[in-house]
């Protein structure tokens, strides 16, 4: 038996009614790609990074830390340091 914890509370699923939803499923998903849909991200796709670069760029040539740009647009550092790094790269390339 299957127990896993959702919201706090526990969902036992035997393993058949598990493969049920498999059944159904990868059918639809194989009629799905056959037809051409792609499924998830594309690859090299950063929507928010790509959507956040120039802000980014602007405040870091100001000066701001990655932190305070963090909070200012509401972004992780890890997401800014990302884009600074970038950017940088893309900087050393053309040198």
């Amino acid at each position: 038996m299957f127990a896993a914890p959702i919201y706090g509370f526990e969902c036992e699923m035997t393993t058949p009614q598990l493969q049920l939803g498999n059944v159904r499923t990868d059918p639809g998903i194989a009629a799905a790609q056959e037809c051409g849909v792609k499924f998830g991200r594309q690859a090299g796709q950063r929507v928010k990074a790509d959507r956040y670069e120039a802000r980014v760029l602007k405040l870091r040539a100001e000066g701001k830390s990655y932190r305070e740009i963090a909070v200012e647009l509401r972004l992780s550092k890890n997401t800014v340091m990302g884009i600074v790094k970038r950017q940088r790269d893309q900087d050393d390339l053309k040198k």
